[in-house]
């Protein structure tokens, strides 16, 4: 059996695949959505060692039932919405070779397994994420945003992001109307969030994210460690 499984090794080198819908509708007991297109990516490699799991999902001409929200919530609810995320910097190929060269009948894993499974998992100690520019749209406002950062067990984060926000005031306004639970909340945290915006090319704010694996976050060139810790 370990013969036919390491001869089968190492399953695929990568799966691939590429999907889209036109005119999707779907009718509920609630009320209506559609969408013009619904597209979705895939990708994952088999047990390599270069390892990759990436997905993309975008939907454009989005149409939520309107009749199944408060009046406040569909003026925020995006026609446009698209996200798309990939992993990699994880071997797969290693830990596979570890359980197979491992693997008896009768024996029980060794105590250290675990350990060496992870160290042969992540070579380097962490994974890199990559969050591929998307966003959420619609003719009056915008979020859009991109951005990587490596991770792993027991590390703080590195890494860099940017997002940027289209159309601030007509988002507040919408939120304005929302019961004061949301609203109380929402708009404060939302106005102090602009004041740490760069303006940009009229109604846009952006904010630049930067982590340095030490603890300390700037926004903008803004260090906010001291802030998370109070």
């Amino acid at each position: 059996m370990k013969n036919a499984i390491a001869a089968a090794l190492p399953l695929w080198d990568k799966i691939a695949m590429t999907g889209e819908l036109q005119k999707v509708t779907v009718d509920t007991t609630f009320g209506s959505g559609a969408a013009e297109s619904l597209e979705i990516e895939l990708e994952l490699s088999g047990l390599v060692a270069e390892g990759l799991f990436r997905e993309k999902i975008a939907v454009t001409g989005l149409a939520l039932p309107a009749e199944v929200f408060p009046p406040w919530v569909p003026p925020l609810l995006p026609a446009d919405v698209s996200i798309d995320v990939a992993v990699d910097g994880f071997d797969l190929a290693a830990p596979a070779r570890i359980l197979l060269d491992e693997l008896t009948p009768d024996s029980k894993p060794d105590p250290s397994q675990e350990e060496r499974l992870l160290k042969a998992l992540l070579p380097d100690g962490a994974v890199r994420i990559t969050l591929a520019p998307g966003g959420a749209e619609r003719s009056d406002h915008a979020v859009n945003w991109e951005g990587t950062m490596t991770a792993g067990p027991g590390l703080l984060p590195v890494g860099s992001g940017v997002l940027v926000v289209r159309g601030m005031d007509a988002i507040l306004t919408a939120l304005n109307a929302a019961p004061a639970d949301v609203s109380q909340g929402a708009v404060p945290a939302l106005l102090m969030a602009r004041g740490l915006a760069k303006p940009e090319d009229g109604d846009r704010l952006v904010w630049q994210f930067e982590s340095d694996g030490q603890g300390k976050v700037t926004v903008n060139g803004l260090d906010l460690s001291g802030l998370a810790a109070q």
